[in-house]
């Protein structure tokens, strides 16, 4: 069934799983203006180690049907012990896959797709972002040991970059199809001086 919201789906309890029958099968459709579609994130940011712990998703299609100048598809901040199956994500205009700080975050596929439901360029679209989470007292949590064993990549030349690694160590992936970014397939930019980014 298609699950249609216009607010963010927020998950900040410890253990909780989203569960589709496949992205052809079960989808949520985003219909606000400007947030995100799903977002998985810690209730605290108080120190580096704080984290939403083993939560996941699964067999779902993330989408939004009208356009809009900001959001991203699915975002996870803070998150360890992450468990993603195959998850399909479109139409966001800042970007369909966003990963602040967290650690130990596994997919097995996840296709992100900008279409031509958009008429121009999204110059602030990066499809899959990598980068820190701010935490309390001016401290960064980095994007830690995550994989994602097929990545999947469109922009359509609509989104500005396909890939782009900020703030973040020991991120890989098995395999991957990335085209059609308007600026850079990949863009490594760290954002912090003195920080640095493995990929």
């Amino acid at each position: 069934g298609n699950y249609i919201s216009a607010n963010t789906i927020t998950i900040q309890t410890d253990g909780t799983h989203l569960i589709g029958e496949g992205a052809g099968c079960t989808s949520i459709t985003y219909t606000g203006t400007t947030g995100d579609g799903v977002h998985f994130k810690s209730s605290s940011t108080s120190t580096i180690t704080t984290y939403l712990n083993n939560c996941g998703i699964d067999g779902i299609k993330i989408t939004r049907n009208s356009t809009s100048t900001s959001g991203i598809g699915l975002r996870l901040t803070q998150c360890n012990i992450f468990s993603g199956g195959t998850v399909h994500i479109l139409n966001f205009p800042t970007g369909e896959y966003l990963q602040e700080g967290g650690q130990n975050i596994y997919f097995n596929s996840i296709t992100a797709y900008v279409s031509t439901l958009y008429s121009a360029a999204l110059p602030d679209c990066r499809m899959f972002k990598f980068t820190y989470a701010p935490i309390d007292g001016g401290l960064y949590q980095y994007a830690y040991s995550t994989h994602i064993n097929h990545v999947y990549a469109s922009g359509s030349f609509l989104a500005e970059v396909a890939l782009e690694f900020s703030m973040c160590d020991g991120i890989s992936f098995g395999s991957g199809y990335v085209a059609a970014a308007k600026q850079a397939q990949v863009r490594i930019k760290p954002v912090v001086s003195g920080k640095h980014v493995s990929v």
